[in-house]
This record gives C-alpha cells, structure tokens and sequence, in this order.
C-alpha cells in the first residue's frame, strides 16, 4: 500500500508460484489495471505502480482468456469474487453467491464468461468462497448487501474476517 509491502508471497518447497500468485491488481494515481506475471522471480517487487495486490487466477487479459485447468477449484461451483475491466475505463466488481439452495455459485469457466458478457475485457478472480462479501456503507444489515456463506444460512450474517479488501470511496472535491 503506497509502496509499502504489507505480506510477501510465499513459493512452495519446488519454488514454484501458486495461481493466486500469478497476476496483480494495481493502482497508480486513481488507476486500476491488472497485470500478469511475466515469469521472472520476485516481478510482484518490481512493479512500478504505488498499489500492488496479488490476486487470481487471471480469468482474461485484453481479450485474451487465460487457460484453466480442470480442478475442482476452477470446475466447481463455488461464491466468488471478480474485478474486471472494461474498455472504456470502467470496473465491475462482482460477487456471486453461493453453497445454499438458492444459489448454486460458478465455475470460473462460468466467472470468465458472464465478465466477458460484461464487457469486461480484463477480469481476475479474487477469493471467494466464504470470504465473497460486498459491503456498501449506510445499507442495512450492516452494510453486508450480499449472502456469505461461511454461516451456512442465506442471510447477511455469514462472513468471515479476511486477509484482503478492495475499499471504493468518493474521490475528495479539490
């Protein structure tokens, strides 16, 4: 946060980076933008914008989709939560339900698509899963607008503390 390294990522025993690992949303004066990894060791240090969070997998760059394997985690429907980009500057976030009768979740293969039909020509997964909550200030229930699973009810109440938030707040007159 404003060029301050808040968490250092951590590789496995094989030094190899996990998906969630393999790209980034940035920020770089009221701009967001996603970067992939390009390969190189420690490249999250050497990105030149103030604001860095690692995150994914990367869903699409560009136009361009990711390839995605069959895991569980990319096939299984499951809460998620989404950043995409649209060309003309504009940002979705997204979260998806989940774990309970009236909502079944997505695939990232699903995730990837409904972002496309967006608009969005960039889009990364964030987690999910019990941790998908959107929070609006001044809404009810605590500003929770969605349903958390980690409860196993579909209320307002199900959330969990996390590691990780995206914060949008009104950008102050000058």
């Amino acid at each position: 946060m404003n060029g301050k390294i808040i968490n250092t990522n951590h590789l496995d025993k094989n030094g190899n980076r996990a998906r969630h690992q393999e790209a980034a949303v940035v920020m770089d004066k009221g701009k967001i933008s996603i970067k992939k990894w390009d390969g190189s060791t420690g490249w999250e240090t050497k990105l030149s914008e103030q604001n860095v969070l690692l995150n994914g997998p990367l869903l699409t760059l560009n136009h361009v989709d990711e390839i995605l394997d069959t895991t569980g985690f990319n096939r299984l429907r499951h809460p998620r939560t989404c950043l995409g980009l649209k060309p003309n500057g504009k940002v979705i976030l997204l979260t998806v339900d989940g774990r309970n009768e009236n909502s079944s979740g997505m695939s990232l293969f699903e995730l990837t698509k409904l972002m496309r039909w967006l608009g969005c020509t960039s889009a990364i997964n964030f987690d999910g899963g019990g941790s998908t909550t959107l929070w609006v200030n001044g809404m009810p229930d605590g500003g929770v607008i969605n349903y958390p699973a980690d409860n196993k009810k579909w209320d307002h109440e199900g959330q969990r503390k996390v590691a990780n938030v995206i914060l949008v707040k009104k950008q102050a007159k000058r």
